[in-house]
Formats: C-alpha cells, sequence, structure tokens
C-alpha cells in the first residue's frame, strides 16, 4: 500500500513540473508571438520611411541609395522572420511533447488508482 501511495505522489509530482513546464512553453509562445507582431510593425513603419526617402529625393544617387536601404531591410526581416517561425516550431514540438508526457501520466496515475482500489478489496 505504502508503495502505490509513493508512486502516486511520485506521479502527482511529475504531472505538476509538466504543467508548469506547459505552461511556461505556453506563455514563451505568447512572448514569441508579440515580439513577431512587434517586428512586423517595425519593419512596416521603416518601409515606409524607406519610400518616403525613395520620394523626396529625386536623385540617381538617393534612389540607389533608398534600394540599397530596401534590399538590406528585406535580408533582415527575412532572417528574423524565419529565427521566430523556427522557435515558434520549437515550442511547439515542446508543447505536443509535454501534452504526451501528461497523458502518458494521466494514464499511471489511473493504473497506480486501480491497482490501489484493488489492495483495498483484498
Amino acid at each position: 500500500m505504502a508503495k502505490e501511495i509513493n508512486e502516486w505522489d511520485e506521479l502527482a509530482q511529475r504531472e505538476r513540473q509538466v504543467e508548469n513546464k506547459l505552461e511556461e512553453t505556453i506563455e514563451t509562445q505568447r512572448a514569441v508571438q508579440r515580439i513577431e507582431e512587434e517586428y512586423q510593425e517595425l519593419f512596416y513603419r521603416g518601409n515606409q520611411l524607406i519610400e518616403r526617402f525613395d520620394t523626396f529625393v529625386g536623385d540617381a544617387e538617393g534612389n540607389y541609395l533608398a534600394e540599397e536601404l530596401n534590399w538590406q531591410t528585406k535580408q533582415r526581416q527575412q532572417a528574423i522572420f524565419y529565427q521566430l517561425e523556427d522557435e515558434k516550431e520549437r515550442l511547439h514540438k515542446e508543447n505536443r511533447s509535454l501534452e504526451e508526457e501528461q497523458d502518458h501520466l494521466y494514464y499511471e496515475k489511473k493504473r497506480t488508482l486501480i491497482e490501489m482500489e484493488e489492495k483495498d478489496e483484498h
């Protein structure tokens, strides 16, 4: 009987740890989403500024500079969004793994409870 109680306590503790990790990853996912939205806004405003600059300067040198700024901005934007996508994918996989572990612990606790009840009956 004591063995089952210890096993139950261990499973409950592991379950709490998994729930805490899951909450952390969900909060991190929200943070990554907010960061992505902030970058989108930043790049949108940057692109507007570059377009205004291009319109303001009418000479070839100014146009070349605007094109160069636009190209560099697009490169940076693409690199940042690729990193954010990789992070979102990693967090999604981690969530899925934690949810699977949570399911496993649920069934282990259920099995332990059944064993405890069977021992009480005998």
